[in-house]
């Protein structure tokens, strides 16, 4: 029963976002396209004097009420010779006004020198994207790159850098000073540095979901694997070093930078799994080890972020963890149920706020699954 309904939620959330739209804006999409394709054609012929082949073309979807509905510009995906590359243009009208990532990869490049030369420290890579979206980055430039241009190229759309190091680099005391002009007056940056040397097949392109336009909650999301850290958005500079402590194999930091030890985390023995039921799980049960969280600072508006191995954590392959959280309030125990548990890699990532209220008590989390 329970799988009958997870699958007719789900078909009702797809015919809501894509597959239920009108006859009349399947013909336009479709009107859309054909216009959008022809345009692609000649925009790239007439910027970079090549005959491009349409390979593929996506109408741009814009967030509606009930979920999505098809708008004008589209993602034309060419190829010339054998390099692959996506158009950006309009399909409501015909234009040869348009933007490509043609000229990602050299653009790229040159910004990954400018950064060695002018930051302490050489990154092993560096992302220049301008949009995001659920399967790639985007750097999608109207202006041609002539090798000279970047500060042109960063003034599109709100370019920016994700830069990561391996090598212990600290970013902790980073300034834009140290940035290139062209990154620091007019697009955004998030740089990063790893503990690890192996955190690209660890966390795999799902990263740049997280780094794009980062904030305080995306960094410690990862913080098991980051120690340092600098974003700059908006004028704003933000310097993190995320400090862990360790229980046995479960690690965790307090947001802010705060030391770890004004957290005491220990394991304990949680309350029977129906103590959950109707709190937002059935029939539930745990898949990880209980563990209390104490607090031992002043109240704080801070979050304290859990890392649980996925090692440590019973299998199910249909179901996600969810989080487990008790606390006596009052007197009176209470229990909660909570989705924010973050898949990051080999770890579980947990978000909790409330241990550091000084009015909760007896706090304690676990993963628990149905």
């Amino acid at each position: 029963m329970k799988r009958f309904l997870a699958l007719i939620c789900s078909a009702v959330l797809v015919c809501l976002t894509v597959s239920c739209d009108t006859k009349e804006e399947k013909e336009r999409t479709k009107r859309y396209l054909k216009q959008a394709k022809e345009n692609a054609a000649e925009y790239v012929l007439e910027k970079y004097g090549v005959e491009a082949k349409v390979m593929d073309a996506e109408i741009e979807r814009e967030d509606g009420l009930f979920g999505s509905d098809p708008g004008n510009d589209a993602y034309i995906s060419m190829r010339y010779d054998d390099k692959i590359f996506t158009v950006y243009i309009a399909g409501d009208e015909k234009t040869t006004d348009g933007k490509d990532d043609y000229q990602q990869e050299e653009i790229m490049a040159a910004v990954f020198e400018d950064i060695k030369g002018s930051v302490s420290g050489a990154p092993d890579k560096a992302l220049v994207c301008n949009r995001y979206d659920n399967d790639r980055q985007y750097l999608l430039c109207g202006e041609y790159f002539d090798g000279d241009n970047l500060s042109d190229i960063f003034e599109e759309d709100n370019t920016g850098v994700i830069a990561e190091y391996t090598d212990g680099t600290d970013l902790s005391a980073f300034t834009s000073a140290e940035l290139p002009d062209y990154i620091s007056e007019t697009g955004w940056c998030t740089f990063v540095s790893y503990n690890t040397k192996d955190v690209y097949e660890k966390l795999g392109e799902e990263r740049y979901a997280e780094f794009y336009y980062a904030d305080e909650n995306k960094m410690y999301k990862l913080g098991a694997y980051i120690d340092t850290a600098y974003t700059l958005m908006n004028d704003e500079e933000n310097n993190y070093t995320i400090n862990k402590g360790k229980v046995g194999e479960i690690s965790y930091a307090v947001s802010g930078g705060y030391d770890p030890s004004a957290v005491s985390i220990e394991k304990t023995s949680p309350a029977p799994p129906s103590k959950w039921d109707g709190k937002g799980i059935v029939d539930g049960y745990f898949v990880s080890d209980a563990y209390s969280v104490t607090y031992m600072g002043a109240e704080s508006d801070e979050d304290v972020y859990v890392y649980f191995p996925k090692s440590e954590v019973s299998y199910n392959e249909t179901k996600a963890p969810d989080l487990a959280e008790a606390h006596t309030y009052q007197g009176k125990w209470h229990y909660n149920i909570s989705g924010s548990v973050y898949e990051t890699g080999d770890y579980y990532t947990v978000k909790v706020w409330s241990v550091l209220r000084s009015d909760y008590q007896d706090y304690y989390i676990a993963l628990m699954t149905s």
